[in-house]
């Protein structure tokens, strides 16, 4: 098998999330040494990896698109006051989401989907409700013989990944990191055409930058500029200690160049309009 060719496939005309989530989730937890998953953890990390560019960002899956949908339907929130940028916040928020969402719907479809490309040839012209119980049979039955990803477990609770498909993975992870990424980034831009810097939201940055460079610029700006004023407060600039804030906000174009930056009062009281 040429598994590099068969791995594209599992993406191929995929007009939905939940193959991209279910599949780096999978990928995520090989690379870990793992080959025995539990399907609801898979779930759970699937709505781990959706939440930040789903519900921080408020970026479209589609409309019909159930991972994408589950957040509002649940009217679910992160209520933590661990920042998005802690080496907590997958763990806290995995934790919410499993105290908090309903993922038996989830469970009944995200499995079988994913195999379809293995075995498209028994599959052609199923109907759907037909089509669970014959990708479970044919993963069990044709396990050393097609060699798909993997195959569930008796109680359909679980997966067991193929050590063929564990030794690619591990072998070509940069590779594979990258190419879901483009396509999980392709999928998001496509949904939501007129929203900027998508690949900056896809995941919660480990920190956020530095602004000492832009802070330094300003500073020389401001003592050269010495009528200048907080474009909020109307105090001069001078006699402030100012801080920096973006003019479009970061959550939109998540950078911080130059251009998008201002001086500003750190407290900003505006001041009343004179009558």
């Amino acid at each position: 098998m040429n598994f590099a060719a068969m791995f594209s496939r599992l993406l191929e005309n995929t007009t939905n999330s939940y193959k991209y989530l279910f599949l780096k989730a999978i990928t995520e937890r090989v690379v870990r040494g793992e080959d025995h998953i539990n399907i609801d953890d898979l779930i759970i990390d699937m709505l781990v990896l959706a939440w930040y560019p789903n519900q921080y960002f408020k970026l479209s899956f589609g409309l019909q698109d159930q991972i994408g949908n589950v957040f509002k339907q649940q009217n679910f929130n992160y209520n933590s006051s661990i920042s998005i940028t802690s080496t907590s916040f997958s763990n806290q928020l995995r934790v919410e989401i499993k105290d908090s969402i309903d993922r038996k719907k989830l469970a009944d479809y995200v499995q079988y989907r994913l195999l379809t490309p293995f075995f498209s040839e028994e599959l052609r012209g199923k109907k759907d409700q037909v089509k669970n119980s014959l990708i479970f049979d044919l993963a069990e039955n044709e396990f050393e013989t097609k060699l798909p990803l993997y195959r569930m477990t008796s109680d359909k609770k679980a997966i067991i990944l193929h050590s063929s498909w564990c030794d690619f993975i591990k072998a070509n992870t940069a590779i594979l990191n990258n190419y879901q990424k483009f396509e999980w980034v392709s999928y998001l831009q496509k949904n939501n055409p007129n929203v900027p810097s998508i690949i900056y939201k896809t995941e919660p940055p480990i920190q956020r930058n530095s602004l000492v460079r832009q802070k330094k610029y300003w500073n020389i700006f401001i003592k050269n500029n010495t009528n200048e004023r907080c474009i909020y407060t109307g105090k001069p600039l001078i006699s402030i200690n100012s801080s920096l804030d973006h003019f479009l906000p970061w959550s939109f174009v998540c950078h911080d160049r130059l251009w998008n930056l201002i001086p500003v009062c750190p407290i900003r009281v505006i001041p009343p309009k004179n009558n």
